[in-house]
Formats: C-alpha cells, sequence, structure tokens
C-alpha cells in the first residue's frame, strides 16, 4: 500500500495520505535520505513506457467518489503485453 486518496477528516479536498511506518510506529518519512535510482535502461525502456500508460489509462478510469478507496496492483496486471 502506497497511499489512500480521499477527503476525510479536515481535508478540504482529495489528497494522497502517505506514511512511514515501523512495526506499528509512524515515522517521519523526511528523516530518510534515498538516492536517486539510475533511469531505465534504454533496452527495457519501451516495456516500462507500456507498462506506465496502461497504468496510468486504468487509474484514469477509477470512478470518482467522496470515499477513500483503495487500490490494489499485482505483478501480473503490470505485465507489458
Amino acid at each position: 500500500m502506497i497511499g489512500y486518496v480521499g477527503s476525510t477528516g479536515l481535508a478540504t479536498g482529495p489528497h494522497l495520505h502517505y506514511e512511514v511506518e515501523e512495526g506499528g510506529v509512524a515515522l517521519d518519512p523526511m528523516m530518510f535520505q534515498v538516492e536517486p535510482d539510475d533511469p531505465v535502461a534504454e533496452p527495457l525502456r519501451r516495456k516500462f513506457d507500456r507498462v506506465r500508460a496502461s497504468l496510468t489509462r486504468s487509474l484514469a478510469s477509477l470512478p470518482v467518489s467522496d470515499r477513500p478507496s483503495a487500490v490494489s496492483l499485482s505483478a501480473t496486471t503490470l505485465r507489458p503485453e
């Protein structure tokens, strides 16, 4: 789970809730320093772009709702044609 999108509580509109937990304890995500990964290698770039486009279409087709919802993706969902 990366996060939930919704407008619950005191939120003024839909937003993504992002949280890092360890052992059930919330941690400050700003305390992590992460180095950027290398770009996707050229031989895999076309496959990556197809999977990204497919995922973007899937997310864009989700119904608009006032209630939070969860989306689950699996490796088989993301396999390129």
